[in-house]
């Protein structure tokens, strides 16, 4: 496996999906320009549990999010999950009441940006 980008910004993916699995390929890109030190996934499904997706770690269920994200310093969170499945639409109402930035997808700009506690992107 490749090295997390420790001067990355530190994201929490949320959900074990396809989208999962293709965000962190391509933010441990060691070539590519938009690169995080992923930290975590969040995810429902009890068959993730104690559970690694290409080496990065699911440390829980995504109502844990408040709390993970204060502990492992979280800049911004990834949807790892259709954005039409419940679980995208339970991620976007933490994230909405904890403060916390949700992407759909990493574009550079969104990263080099992120802010400690910025607005919830719904786009």
């Amino acid at each position: 496996g490749c090295l997390p980008a420790r001067n990355g910004p530190r994201v929490l993916i949320l959900g074990a999906g396809a989208e999962a699995l293709a965000l962190i390929q391509t933010l441990r890109d060691p070539v590519a320009s938009t690169r995080a030190d992923v930290v975590g996934i969040l995810d429902d499904g009890l068959a993730f549990e104690r559970r690694s997706l290409n080496g990065v770690p699911v440390l829980g269920p995504v109502a844990q999010l408040p709390e993970l994200a204060g502990a492992y310093r979280i800049h911004c969170c990834l949807l790892g999950v259709s954005p039409r499945s419940e679980l995208a639409r339970r991620a976007q109402e933490i994230c909405r009441k904890a403060e916390i930035a949700l992407y759909r997808d990493l574009e550079e700009d969104q990263l080099a940006s992120a802010p400690e506690s910025s607005a919830v992107s719904t786009t």
